[in-house]
């Protein structure tokens, strides 16, 4: 069974995704609670505050000190709260924005003017129209619950109650039929987070070394432009077989590209074997690849024994989310 498993570390949500008590990935809240948060998709009532012609973009005010990118684009259709009928933004303007974009690094929140289906309905608009400056008047999934919107997710349990009120609110507005358990976790013997050894899995997938059967493992090594993973025998007395050792290293590496959400161009350095083998571990690597809902692609391998994989962004990568939590990178990540 699918289940959703939600604690509290330093002030922010972690989730993890288990399957019965295997973790197949994570999302952490950007923000501590107590902290002002945005989500994807959520709607609000910006402020403009500045507009640059020349180069097609306004800041658009979200909150007070917090500022959002918005394009300008010729067949946009602000929806606006000051009773101006149409036309381009400009200072001062009052309109509905969609979050489409957290903060990244350097860059903050991104907006556009198009609500999302679900929002695109009379109650919203108009309760935007009677609205007041950075109100928010549609809530989005928050970052840490990101996976009940693609995973058959059966059931959500958490132990911290601020947690479980948010998670009840944002369920409530989900069809019936797709609304998982939610189970508010109680056992002062065994803590949720020892259960499932969220905590511990997650340091795990910080690390750049990871072990695979028979004594192999990877290293796993990201860089501005991709993320390589370097396979190694290790003390595996049976490395006279290295289609055995890559065959085991396809499966786990495929597992920890899920686990630590690694996206854009992925390589991955397998041992050396015999050639005219290259299509068998292709294929083996591919159908491991279709348990991640994100679809990566495993494009081929070179003539070096390099495979190259890509695969899409739509959150940071585990250990820029980490960061947000401890403050500090984790040494030997």
């Amino acid at each position: 069974m699918n289940q959703l498993i939600v604690i509290n570390k330093n002030n922010h949500f972690i989730s993890a995704l288990a399957s019965d008590f295997d973790i197949l990935e994570f999302a952490i809240s950007a923000t501590k609670k107590d902290d002002v948060t945005f989500n994807i998709d959520d709607v609000i009532i910006g402020k403009v505050t500045r507009v640059i012609k020349d180069q097609n973009y306004a800041f658009v005010e979200i909150f007070p000190g917090i500022s959002a990118y918005l394009a300008l684009k010729e067949n946009m259709k602000p929806i606006y709260v000051n009773g101006k009928q149409g036309g381009m933004p400009i200072q001062g303007d009052l309109l509905l924005v969609r979050i489409n974009k957290l903060p990244e690094k350097t860059k903050g929140y991104s907006v556009v003017c198009n609500l999302p289906e679900e929002a695109d309905s009379y109650d919203i608009v108009d309760r935007g129209m009677h609205g007041i400056s950075y109100e928010r008047v549609y809530k989005g999934t928050p970052d840490y619950l990101l996976p009940l919107t693609y995973g058959n997710v059966e059931r959500i349990q958490t132990d911290n109650m601020d947690a479980y009120n948010e998670i009840e609110a944002y369920l409530q507005g989900r069809d019936l039929s797709m609304r998982p358990e939610l189970k508010f976790y109680e056992d002062e013997v065994m803590k949720l987070d020892n259960l499932y050894s969220v905590s511990t899995t997650l340091e795990d997938a910080l690390k750049k070394k990871v072990w695979i059967k028979n004594g192999g493992y990877l290293v796993i090594e990201r860089t501005e432009a991709l993320t390589v993973i370097d396979v190694n025998s290790g003390n595996d007395i049976k490395s006279k077989d290295p289609l055995r050792v890559n065959i085991e290293a396809a499966k786990k590496a495929a597992a920890e590209i899920r686990l630590r959400n690694i996206s854009g161009m992925i390589l991955i350095d397998f041992i050396n074997m015999k050639k005219g083998l290259e299509p068998e571990l292709l294929n083996i690597m591919r159908a491991e690849l279709k348990n991640d809902p994100l679809k990566p692609i495993a494009i081929d391998i070179t003539k070096l024994g390099l495979m190259e994989i890509t695969r899409k962004r739509t959150a940071p990568p585990l250990w820029e989310q980490e960061h947000s939590v401890s403050g500090s990178r984790v040494a030997g990540a």
